[in-house]
């Protein structure tokens, strides 16, 4: 859970609001940049594992519905 919610924070936010070359000071794309930073490169799998096993993020869901998830 740590490593998608760094994800969020580290990663995709500044990302949402400039583009990810400008917020990361590079002219590559997200994958060959993440192959070249390696401690980022295994958050973002780690958090992308963790969404491919269907893990209950009830955080994120109370957050953006008000209400508390349900069990996958």
């Amino acid at each position: 859970m740590a490593d998608i919610a760094e994800l969020f924070t580290e990663e995709a936010w500044p990302c949402f609001a400039k583009g990810f070359s400008l917020a990361n000071n590079t002219p590559m794309g997200m994958y060959d940049f993440l192959l070249e930073n390696p401690v980022r490169m295994e958050r973002f799998a780690k958090a992308m594992s963790g969404f491919a096993a269907n893990e209950d993020f009830s955080l994120l869901s109370q957050a953006s519905t008000g209400r508390k998830s349900q069990q996958l």
